[in-house]
């Protein structure tokens, strides 16, 4: 039975070595990305709640004042 190269050896267990390292990251970044998923899907909801405050306050100024435009610095319309 023949054997390798202490050389070639070393260059099959850097390759095995590298793509160890490319998966591990690749997983990392994965883990990462579902966490983002999570935070993003949080921040759609309240973007939700707060668009349905913003409708609640709209509406309740127009049933008061009427359809006006409002300025939001001065408060006058």
């Amino acid at each position: 039975m023949g054997k390798i190269t202490d050389q070639e050896l070393k260059e099959i267990n850097d390759i095995k070595q590298d793509i160890s390292q490319v998966v591990y990251s690749l997983g990392e970044l994965e883990y990462q990305k579902v966490s983002i998923d999570f935070i993003i899907d949080d921040l759609k909801s309240k973007i939700k709640e707060i668009k349905a405050k913003e409708a609640k306050v709209l509406n309740g100024l127009k049933d008061k004042y009427g359809n006006v435009n409002i300025n939001i610095e001065t408060g006058e319309f």
